[in-house]
């Protein structure tokens, strides 16, 4: 099992949050950033309904 706490030393020594390998590669944070993105345009189209419901 990898180490999961917060923080841990990577491979250079430095402090390394836990998913750090998930951002090191620019393709996969490309790809987490778009998610983030459709995600908060969901919530946000959700957010829009929720208010029309309760002004109504």
């Amino acid at each position: 099992m990898p180490k999961t706490e917060y923080p841990w030393p990577d491979q250079h020594g430095t402090q390394a949050p836990a998913g750090a390998h998930q951002f090191a590669d620019p393709q996969r944070l490309s790809e987490w950033a778009i998610a983030a993105r459709r995600i908060s345009a969901e919530i946000a189209k959700l957010v829009v309904a929720v208010r029309r419901v309760s002004v109504e």
